[in-house]
């Protein structure tokens, strides 16, 4: 899978190499991590965004949230909270 997945650096299943230039604002380039795009209404959602690289819902979730507040669409599903007891 790592010789013919060039984002695969090095086989880590994270996208990407997993250091700090590729961390929080700077996922997936700096000025990209709000999951919009330069081009008007085109959104990015996959592993290789924030939060985290890999496989999860996060970056989809993250996403569809930014595109209903750019469109003033109401967020049809309830919001994930977390609490720590």
């Amino acid at each position: 899978l790592e010789r013919r997945t060039v984002s695969i650096f090095k086989g880590s299943m994270m996208l990407g190499d997993f250091c700090q230039d590729q961390l929080g604002c700077f996922r997936p380039t700096l000025g990209w991590a709000d999951y919009r795009t330069p081009i008007k209404n085109l959104y990015m959602a996959s592993g290789t965004c924030r939060p985290s690289g890999g496989c999860s819902a996060a970056p989809g979730y993250n996403c569809a949230g930014v595109i209903c507040d750019d469109l003033k669409i109401k967020k049809w599903w309830k919001p994930v909270t977390m609490s720590i007891k």
